[in-house]
C-alpha cells in the first residue's frame, strides 16, 4: 500500500510540472491577458 501511495504521489507530481511547463512559457511569451486581468480586478476589488 505504502508503494502504491508513493507511485501516486511522484505519478501526480510529474503531470502537475508537466501541465505547468507549457503554461508558464505561454504566459512568458504572451504576456498578461489584459482582459483576463481586468476581469479578475473587478471580482476581486468588489468584495
Amino acid at each position: 500500500m505504502s508503494a502504491a501511495n508513493i507511485a501516486t504521489g511522484i505519478v501526480g507530481l510529474l503531470v502537475t510540472v508537466l501541465l505547468e511547463i507549457p503554461r508558464h512559457n505561454r504566459l512568458e511569451r504572451n504576456g498578461k491577458n489584459s482582459i483576463t486581468f481586468v476581469m479578475l480586478h473587478h471580482v476581486f476589488a468588489a468584495r
